[in-house]
């Protein structure tokens, strides 16, 4: 008889293996002796060494997505590595760890499924980059493919998030423990159940530190946001302020100046003092003038809106040393932070911040602005032989554009001039010339 197509013909049982028990038709373990026993104890051993074996540094794009901080939209879905918290309104602080005391760092990265730092910003600058070299033999092989590789521009900040955190121990599948940090659950008027994490127990600190990357136009959108607390008065929170004169350092005497229509200090008033050096004719003491401000309010609505005086101590101050509360909402193809308050940093006003070192500012040079060729080939996940350079060669070249920057750096912060953001050669200034 015909065998159906896509099936084997069963063997049939001989009479002897009818008799036998089923069990014998199996592979009986015991019957291989100790060899197997061992064998499974020794591979058992393994296991449990590979799980227990002490791991190494993790590596930079391991600290980059650890210590990341980002506030997520409503439509975002909550999933294992995302707190519930970063869904609403959050107090940070923004620090300045950049160089030259700056809020913002510059930098480049392309995501492969990890972050990857670009060293030459997509070839702009001469220096050795894995991610453009892999890039540029992806383009040449594909001209018209979208490439994952192409690093876009985005700029980072030190944030300090002014939160109670859960510090809670979890073990993974291959049995090493580690650490997540999961923010404190507050008590709403719809739900109050009391926080999960502190019925279990977890130790509970304040304050952690992260950084925050922004690309272009969320870093546009968010500078455009403070732009409106810029008039603010630091002092009441709640006038503007109006610049209302010029005055001596040193004994505070008012300067006579030019006003303009609407009462305010005119341009050439502002060019003369803030260009020349005055002596005070009160106290005699020569120096640049200090400017002076006046607090006043809005009160009233359409045809009754006017302007009254403030508060007495007008104090003018940078949003960006303030404590802000930030909300991610939808923009775009992507979101935006809106910031829903700003107030000063008063120590006084928060718990101790015992889960921050305030000490150590994060280096955001090492982190964001240069990676080693080694990091980018693991981030990569390239083999030796996928490799196109010398990597000993290649990087102690980049280890001399880093010093170069470093040292530019410096010199920059000591004679208060704008210099570029990355080391140039002899090649790119005549270029630019």
């Amino acid at each position: 008889m015909a065998t159906p197509r896509g099936k084997r013909p069963s063997r049939r049982r001989s009479k002897e293996e009818e008799q036998e028990p089923t069990r014998t038709r199996r592979r009986d373990t015991k019957s291989a002796g100790k060899g197997w026993d061992e064998w499974k104890d020794r591979n058992k051993d393994a296991r449990n060494k590979a799980g227990n074996r002490k791991r190494g540094p993790a590596p930079a794009w391991r600290v980059r997505l650890d210590q990341a901080f980002r506030l997520y939209t409503d439509d975002v879905e909550l999933d294992d590595y995302k707190d519930p918290m970063d869904f609403m309104p959050t107090q940070v602080l923004l620090r300045r760890s950049a160089p030259n005391d700056e809020v913002w760092l510059q930098y480049y990265s392309a995501w492969v499924g990890r972050p990857v730092i670009s060293n030459s910003w997509n070839g702009e600058h001469d220096i050795p980059d894995l991610l453009y070299i892999k890039w540029v033999e992806e383009l040449d092989n594909d001209p018209d493919k979208k490439s994952q590789l192409y690093a876009r521009s985005q700029w980072v900040a030190e944030v300090w998030v002014l939160d109670h955190f859960h510090a809670i121990e979890k073990t993974s599948a291959k049995g090493n423990s580690y650490t997540v940090y999961r923010r404190c659950v507050p008590t709403t008027r719809k739900s109050r159940t009391k926080c999960p994490h502190c019925e279990a127990g977890h130790p509970r600190t304040f304050g952690r530190k992260f950084h925050m990357s922004l690309f272009n136009g969320q870093h546009d959108a968010l500078l455009k946001e403070l732009e409106k607390y810029e008039d603010l008065c630091f002092n009441c929170f709640d006038g503007a302020l109006e610049h209302s004169g010029y005055s001596c350092e040193s004994c505070k005497a008012e300067f006579e100046v030019n006003t303009d229509s609407d009462g305010l200090v005119d341009e050439e008033s502002v060019e003369f003092y803030e260009e020349n050096e005055i002596e005070c004719p009160e106290c005699g003491v020569a120096g640049y003038a200090e400017a002076t401000w006046k607090c006043v309010k809005e009160v009233g609505f359409g045809s009754g809106l006017h302007y009254e005086d403030g508060c007495e101590d007008p104090t003018p101050g940078d949003p960006w040393d303030m404590v802000l509360t930030l909300e991610a909402v939808k923009g775009g193809r992507g979101s935006n932070l809106v910031v829903r308050d700003v107030q000063p940093y008063d120590k006084s006003n928060f718990p101790a911040l015992d889960g921050i070192d305030e000490s150590t500012p994060l280096d955001l040079v090492s982190l964001f602005r240069f990676d080693t060729l080694k990091g980018q080939a693991g981030a990569l996940r390239l083999k030796d032989n996928e490799i196109p350079i010398d990597l000993d060669t290649a990087q102690k070249e980049l280890d001399a554009a880093i010093s170069n920057y470093k040292a530019d750096l410096i010199a920059e912060a000591s004679t208060e001039e704008d210099s570029d953001s990355v080391p140039w050669d002899e090649e790119d200034e005549e270029a630019e010339e």
